[in-house]
């Protein structure tokens, strides 16, 4: 019986062992090769800020490097394997260098601690300025975003806090000009509190970044915003007749009062909206009693619209007004008595005109309009 040798054909073994290392690196990656890919707008987290204000004063992030590019080079597997909120950008502020005021920035991706290759984020620090603390109290405007559902407009926005307290460095906290509490509106019908989110602006109009600031009243309250929620409609625009009666000389007569537009689209409570049917323009305010002829004029309608009514578009208030106003006329149309043809008439009675070969047919009304009917006999008969 031959006696087992494990050394036997040795080198053979060995470069077996190397090929399939090296067949299973080609395979690896082949099928899982390593990739570089960026990932942009990371927000850096400051460590240990207590560091700086400990010793009185503050500090502001500068020169654009609140935010960083994280350049991951890893194997293509691993991209699968987490999101932008599990990339992790920090900067200590135990590290920072005085000289320089820059805090170096690490990397890390929250559950691949190991498995990557690299993460490198640019630029690589933080760069603060050191300045005194200064406080200042502002008022809190509103904004909305979004499309509300259709039929529905924003009305009245309120936010819970009017003013807010907010802590900061000096330069930061005098270069700002307003303080938005914003909300998103989509899809809304109904009146609600929403949470907002603060926007600082700048004199320029330019966001403020609020890592550096301290809102004192969003340290244990949430900023809400109440929206009111207002039913739209496009109501008619209408005037009383019996005013215009009043207000008109004798002898005259309204031909016409229109309104262009005849309908304004207005917004209000879904209970108030709904039991407008018309908006009453005053006669008075038109000036008919004064008008002999054609007259056009424009006129404000905000002042008519009846209470917690409100135009949809604000600048939409102008209408133009178009009035005339004529001279009663009497025309007198003769007919030949041949040419009437009486209807409906009891078979037991007739009409009879002795000795008349024509009737005269006398119509009342404005100049212009007699005048039309008057021709239009004309030329039928």
């Amino acid at each position: 019986m031959r006696k087992f040798n494990p050394f036997a054909n040795l080198s053979l073994k060995i470069i077996a062992l190397l090929f399939a290392t090296l067949f299973w690196i080609y395979i690896v990656n082949i099928g899982d090769p390593i990739d570089e890919r960026p990932f942009r707008d990371i927000p850096v987290t400051i460590l240990n800020p207590e560091i700086i204000t400990a010793q009185g004063v503050t500090y502001q992030i500068i020169e654009d490097t609140e935010e960083v590019t994280v350049m991951v080079r890893a194997r293509v597997s691993l991209f699968r394997e987490f999101t932008l909120r599990d990339i992790v950008v920090t900067a200590d502020m135990a590290h920072i260098d005085i000289s320089t005021n820059l805090v170096p920035i690490e990397v890390t991706i929250r559950g691949l601690e190991g498995m990557i290759e690299s993460a490198t984020a640019f630029p690589g620090n933080v760069r603060i300025q050191i300045e005194p603390f200064d406080v200042g109290t502002f008022p809190v405007g509103t904004d909305w975003t979004g499309l509300p559902r259709e039929g529905y407009v924003v009305g009245a926005l309120e936010a819970n806090h009017p003013t807010v307290v907010i802590e900061g460095p000096e330069t930061t906290i005098r270069s700002i000009s307003r303080v938005v509490a914003q909300v998103d509106v989509s899809g809304m019908s109904m009146t609600a509190d929403l949470p907002a989110t603060i926007r600082i602006y700048d004199y320029e109009d330019n966001p403020i970044s609020l890592s550096s600031l301290l809102i004192h009243e969003l340290a244990e309250e949430e900023m809400m915003v109440n929206v009111q929620m207002l039913s739209t409609r496009n109501v008619v625009l209408h005037y009383k007749i019996e005013e215009i009666i009043g207000e008109i000389h004798e002898g005259y007569q309204l031909s016409e009062l229109s309104f262009e537009p005849s309908t304004i689209l207005v917004s209000g409570a879904p209970e108030v909206i709904m039991a407008l049917q018309e908006i009453i323009v005053p006669t008075r305010t038109l000036g008919v009693g004064e008008i002999t002829g054609s007259v056009t004029d424009t006129i404000d309608i905000r002042p008519y619209l009846p209470e917690g009514i409100q135009l949809v578009e604000e600048n939409h208030y102008r209408v133009v007004v178009s009035i005339v106003v004529e001279q009663i006329d009497r025309r007198g149309i003769e007919i030949s008595a041949r040419a009437i043809r009486p209807r409906y008439l009891a078979e037991n009675l007739q009409i009879d005109f002795p000795g008349e070969q024509s009737v005269t047919l006398y119509v009342y009304g404005g100049t212009r309009r007699t005048g039309c009917i008057r021709d239009r006999w004309a030329s039928i008969l």
